[in-house]
């Protein structure tokens, strides 16, 4: 008998396989969540409301589901959406699991070495000046009003240990060329939410220079390996390549395919998936129920930017 590809198909079929892999979830947490008996049980609940917002994550493979869990689950950011640490994308058929450009941050400072980072979006009639050099400096003043243009650039401001602050700023003409490079130029999280993706194309840029510990660059790359292979959201490397430390390689450009042998989760948890799920052959089955949903998918109330961003990341 062959083994079938099984979709997810159900809500209630996703709230089983969420529960049967829960001990799965918990080993990968890091130590400061594990230790939180309920830190699990919020990120399934958070998981289930959701996919009430994103239908489409039913229709997707359960596989690829847990992977992504599993990924957000070993880097400690919640998936879901409402932190605007991290997204559970649908894309042909496979869950993509997209760190947010708080989410980066969250990663980054986890270095001893820093201590804030920061990411604007300047708008047209802001006053806005960048000065490189040897004496670098960085001065934006926001228009005051609704109506501040269109944006014009952004920029990313972090403070380190020693309290040096280190800019990187990027033009709008410079995140463009980094959307149209993209797999999904336009998508709705380029249209709807594009000074979210402005913050993060420079974000992802300035952090190739920052004093990145082992352990934060190791979960950066982990953090965004997925959205580049299934999204492409490349980099930028105009402004040269940053020195590794001794002993460590530098986050993004070439360098990043040095340590991407990363394992995205054990091998071990990955084969028992694998073996679970039936997904040696390429035949695909939706399971038993047909594709219904439960809850309703209208929220009361308007939410705020970086809690509806989810909502419109169907491909």
């Amino acid at each position: 008998m062959s083994n079938v590809i099984k979709l997810i198909g159900s809500s209630k079929i996703l709230k089983e396989l969420l529960e049967e892999k829960r001990e799965s979830i918990t080993e990968v947490l890091p130590s400061h969540l594990s230790s939180n008996p309920r830190y699990t049980q919020r990120m399934i609940k958070a998981i289930l409301m959701s996919v009430t917002r994103q239908p489409k994550l039913l229709q997707c493979t359960k596989l690829s589901m847990m992977q992504a869990v599993l990924t957000a689950a070993e880097l400690g950011l919640d998936p879901c959406g409402t932190l605007g640490s991290g997204y559970l994308i649908p894309f042909k058929g496979q869950v993509v699991f997209m760190a947010g450009y708080r989410g980066l941050i969250e990663l980054a400072l986890r270095s001893k070495d820093i201590l804030d980072i920061e990411a604007q979006v300047v708008y047209e009639k802001d006053i806005y000046e960048v000065t490189k050099g040897l004496h670098p400096n960085l001065v934006h003043i926001p228009h005051e009003g609704a109506d501040r243009g269109k944006v014009r650039a952004a920029y990313m401001v972090t403070t380190l240990a020693n309290g040096i602050k280190k800019f990187e700023n990027m033009w709008v003409d410079e995140i463009e060329k980094v959307r149209n490079c993209s797999k999904a130029p336009n998508s709705p999280a380029w249209i709807e939410f594009y000074g979210q993706m402005c913050r993060k194309s420079v974000i992802r840029r300035g952090m190739k220079y920052l004093p990145l510990s082992i352990e934060s660059e190791r979960a950066l790359v982990i953090a965004t390996r997925a959205e580049d292979q299934f999204l492409g959201l490349p980099d930028i490397e105009e402004v040269g390549t940053a020195i590794p430390k001794e002993g460590r390689t530098s986050f993004g450009g070439k360098a990043k395919k040095e340590i991407l042998d990363v394992p995205q989760i054990a091998d071990d948890q990955e084969k028992a998936l694998i073996k679970d799920m039936d997904t040696e052959e390429l035949n695909i089955e939706i399971e038993s129920e047909d594709l219904t949903h439960g809850e309703s998918t209208e929220q009361a109330g308007k939410e705020q930017e970086e809690t509806n961003f989810d909502e419109s990341l169907g491909f």
